[in-house]
């Protein structure tokens, strides 16, 4: 009679540890699907902004360089580059114009 006692007793904690094993396999492989679903869905997310954030630059930059054309065209016109030797091309200077530089006594 004990021993039949100890070999259910036995198979019980043998029966009880392949239900542990398998009911850990399962857990691992749902938690495991469950993170990589996160991590595609993730991955996704953080493309799609990448991708959002390149064409918001594409457009910065291509009106950056449209302002750019257009300050290079007002300087030029307030301002019209002449060549070496012509009048005018000449920087300023404080004496030019009369008045005296820092040092000057006027």
């Amino acid at each position: 009679m004990e021993l039949f006692l100890a070999m259910a007793v036995a198979a019980v904690a043998i029966a009880t540890l392949v239900l542990a094993i398998s009911f850990r396999k399962r857990t691992e492989k749902q938690v495991s699907a469950m993170l990589d679903g996160r991590r595609d869905s993730g991955a996704r997310k953080n493309e799609m902004a990448i991708s959002e954030l390149r064409a918001q630059l594409s457009d910065a930059s291509a009106r950056l360089d449209q302002l750019t054309v257009g300050l290079q065209a007002v300087q030029e016109f307030l301002w019209p580059v002449q060549a070496p030797g012509q009048p005018g091309h000449e920087a300023a200077s404080p004496a030019d114009n009369g008045s005296s530089g820092p040092g000057g006594n006027g």
